[in-house]
């Protein structure tokens, strides 16, 4: 696949996303549609459309038969209708998190293993599933402000697509290259001040599109075992984000599912960050944690890859440790 393809697939990708996003974002503000102090929540149907639009163009479906019809954009296009009506109805986090638990088996059932070859059986199947959840409430955790969910997501999805260039898996670089170029569309009305939100449509949507596509990727095709650590370097920044998330409410006592301004962007910003610069801060992380990756992936000698996941893991704590001063 040449360097061509990935220019005008991810074009069309983002041509698609900001036609959608302009259009709709007037449409629903016209109708006082899912609009929150006058910001419409209509981020997942442009992520969706934009993202299934280009593939249909670009006869992706004809390409790809079952990664499309099972394995990849029927499922993810089914999570963004239920994030949707989510968005409508705002349901609890038992009754979200059932379902998610009950689609996301049957899809692995149905088509998504891991791919490890440790894994057998019912193990396989669970280590996909656990991968799968995981990465919608990441993303669903992670969308507390203003383009974070989205430059987040689009840099893991650029990580996703260059580990798929070596060796060639020209369908996987291709599908990540092109979300990334969707929630790029995206952020150029997302970005701090926002003026459109992402949803819980978009981040359900998102996280399980990211998680399935990172199932699609070979990590350790050279025998390189430590290159089985590389999807989760790659969204190691949600890893963190997470874990740090979670650590802050039960130290509150808080439950873990209860809202609370314990994020790490959140409180960077209560220390006087501007959003801006918040988002430049989460960037870099996330671009860090992508390094190591690379590094897992290539290095022989697993030292030096680990020597990079502690730099990363103590820029992270470091930032962590300045904002968990903050109530």
């Amino acid at each position: 696949m040449k360097i061509g393809d990935f220019l005008v697939s991810s074009g069309m990708a983002f041509c698609f996303a900001v036609v959608l996003a302009f259009v709709l974002r007037r449409v629903f503000l016209k109708y006082g549609f899912l609009a929150v102090n006058g910001v419409p929540c209509a981020g997942g149907v442009v992520l969706t459309v934009a993202f299934l639009s280009a593939a249909f163009v670009l006869r992706v479906p004809a390409a790809q038969p079952a990664v499309f019809w099972k394995g990849l954009f029927i499922p993810a296009a089914g999570i963004a209708l239920f994030g949707f009506v989510d968005d409508l109805k705002n349901f609890s986090a038992l009754k979200k998190l059932v379902f998610e638990i009950v689609f996301v088996a049957a899809w692995c059932f149905l088509a998504a293993r891991t791919g490890i070859i440790m894994l057998k059986g019912t193990l396989d199947f669970l280590a996909a599933g656990i991968w799968m959840l995981w990465m919608i409430n990441a993303l669903n955790l992670l969308d507390v402000m203003d383009g974070l969910a989205g430059v987040s997501a689009g840099l893991a999805c650029l990580g996703f697509a260059a580990l798929s260039l070596r060796p060639a898996q020209p369908a996987a670089a291709l599908l990540c290259a092109m979300l990334a170029a969707s929630l790029a569309g995206f952020l150029l009305f997302n970005w701090p001040p926002a003026r459109m939100y992402m949803g819980n449509s978009g981040s359900h949507y998102i996280g399980f599109l990211l998680g399935a596509l990172a199932l699609l990727v070979a990590y350790a095709p050279e025998g390189t075992g430590t290159g089985l650590a590389s999807p989760l370097l790659v969204v190691g920044f949600f890893v963190f984000d997470t874990v740090y998330l979670v650590g802050m409410r039960l130290r509150r006592g808080i439950h873990p599912f209860h809202k609370s301004p314990d994020h790490l962007g959140l409180r960077l910003l209560g220390l006087g960050f501007s959003k801006q610069r918040v988002l430049l801060v989460c960037l870099g992380l996330c671009f860090l944690w992508g390094a190591c990756a690379f590094l897992f992936r290539h290095a022989g000698s697993g030292l030096v890859g680990f020597s990079a996941v502690a730099c990363a893991v103590s820029a992270s704590l470091a930032v962590g440790k300045k904002a968990a001063h903050f109530s």
